[in-house]
């Protein structure tokens, strides 16, 4: 279970006092890479508005990785993101897979059954799916070798620049102690948030529900969004954090 924390830096110039915060503390510079994000989804955003994601990633120019990821929660108030990687090792796409979700998970109708070698573009277009979400991000990584933590100073089209950090090891003292560093005496430069980027770029779309209203939908009914055909699946995801 991922244990990470999402600040977004109030303004551009924070940006280098959060990197000398970051020195103090002990992080290194690692890498910088460019993601750009696809979102795959119908025009009626029914894959969005699910809380799902069909998403392809390239960094730095190439595919990284094409997958499909389902926000889910519980009356306990736990989360959990199943993620479907859709790319073989040939970097065709799984065309049985993905219409595996589209009808029996999301009971979409009319898709159309492919088979063979299909390029990315071409497989979605035959299931009517179009690219309707641009995520483009360029990020800066730090890690703090002592406790395993990763820093990411994150710059995305169309939204303020944000500061990812993440637990990779089991130092959770120091962990907090960091978020809490950052909270208390950076309060005038940093602003802890709980929306992931896909819901900060999506807010401007009329189409697609705000993270307030999913928040209400979660908290009406925890499980608003799993369908018929997923709630055994959804029940085994659970029981994997027990």
């Amino acid at each position: 279970m991922e244990i990470e924390s999402k600040f977004e830096i109030l303004v551009l110039e924070n940006v280098e006092l959060i990197v000398q915060v970051l020195v103090r503390y002990g992080f290194k510079r690692i890498n910088q890479i460019t993601q750009n994000d696809i979102y795959w989804d119908d025009s009626n955003y029914s894959i969005t508005n699910l809380k799902r994601g069909l998403r392809a990633r390239s960094v730095d120019g190439d595919i990284q990785n094409v997958e499909f990821k389902s926000l889910f929660k519980n009356e306990k108030g736990q989360q959990i993101v199943e993620e479907i990687s859709l790319l073989k090792e040939n970097q065709y796409l799984d065309v049985e897979a993905i219409s595996e979700i589209l009808t029996n998970r999301l009971g979409m109708k009319n898709i159309e059954k492919l088979s063979g070698n299909m390029t990315m573009s071409a497989t979605f277009n035959a299931y009517g799916l179009k690219p309707q979400i641009y995520l483009n991000k360029r990020r800066t990584m730090y890690i703090d070798d002592r406790s395993n933590i990763e820093a990411c100073i994150d710059r995305i089209d169309g939204i303020s620049p944000h500061l990812e950090i993440e637990l990779i090891g089991k130092d959770q003292e120091r962990y907090y102690e960091l978020v809490s560093l950052l909270q208390e005496q950076m309060g005038h430069a940093v602003r802890k948030v709980d929306k992931g980027y896909l819901d900060m770029i999506a807010e401007s779309n009329k189409k697609i529900c705000s993270s307030h209203e999913f928040d209400l939908r979660f908290k009406n009914n925890p499980d608003w969004n799993v369908l018929p055909n997923e709630r055994k699946l959804v029940i085994n995801l659970f029981k994997k954090l027990e």
